[in-house]
């Protein structure tokens, strides 16, 4: 397994993963809303954006934001999933971080809020988005 820095010609190989994974993810949310305009309007505006490999092949993305050591996205492609791909992402981003990692997970994601908890992150506060949708702010302890 490797992980990196997404190169800017990677972007849409991290939208297409963000795309097809949160659609999947998020079955109760129009599938419009995964767009790959987002993630290139985040990249743009300063969010690292990072690839996880599995021989060879982008198979997860995560999108940081550092001044605030924020996981914004984290996605694993369907059939890579189960495989340690977003275990490695998440303990990339706590040692890349200059401080405790934080981030939001929809409230209705069940499968997320449990790998999360798994991993050690702990829920501080929950929330509704300006969207409307419950979230969950879990930080490394």
């Amino acid at each position: 397994m490797e992980i990196r820095a997404a190169l800017r010609d990677e972007w849409p190989v991290c939208a297409d993963i963000y795309i097809r994974s949160g659609r999947a993810a998020f079955p109760w949310v129009d599938p419009e809303v995964f767009q790959a305009s987002k993630i290139v309007a985040w990249a743009e505006a300063g969010e690292e954006l990072y690839l996880a490999f599995d021989n060879g092949r982008a198979v997860a993305m995560m999108s940081f934001w550092r001044p605030d050591n924020f996981i914004h996205n984290l996605f694993v492609d369907i059939g890579a999933q189960g495989r340690g791909f977003g275990t490695a992402l998440l303990r990339f981003a706590r040692s890349v971080a200059d401080g405790p990692v934080t981030l939001k997970c929809d409230a209705l994601n069940a499968s997320a809020l449990g790998f999360y908890a798994r991993r050690g992150m702990v829920e501080v506060e929950r929330g509704i988005r300006a969207d409307g949708d419950p979230y969950v702010l879990f930080r490394q302890p």
